[in-house]
């Protein structure tokens, strides 16, 4: 598990997903930052509360759920691999992060 005060999260998503669902985010290359542990629950709430919910990110009339928009911007093909997928960009978050 990766511990750190604060953890910037950078997706780089791809432009044509391979997943089923349909990604309601706009755009690609979101960041965003959280305190705590690098898991599933804190990725998704600070994704949820920077993205997701920003109306000029997620199209209007978006029915998909966080899991739903998650699964869907990593091109996996159900909510299953989300753990794995944080666990991924966590590791290339903190490995990028500038020494201090």
């Amino acid at each position: 598990m990766f511990n750190s005060n604060t953890v910037l999260a950078l997706l780089l998503l791809p432009a044509h997903l391979t997943s089923a669902q349909t990604a309601c985010v706009k755009g690609a290359g979101y960041d965003f930052h959280f305190k705590g542990e690098c898991n599933l629950e804190n990725f998704r709430s600070a994704f949820e509360d920077a993205v997701f919910n920003n109306p000029l990110r997620t199209s209007t009339g978006c029915t998909n759920t966080v899991d739903e928009e998650l699964t869907a911007l990593f091109g996996l093909s159900s909510a299953n691999g989300l753990e794995d997928a944080v666990k991924e960009v966590c590791k290339a978050a903190q490995e990028a992060k500038p020494f201090q």
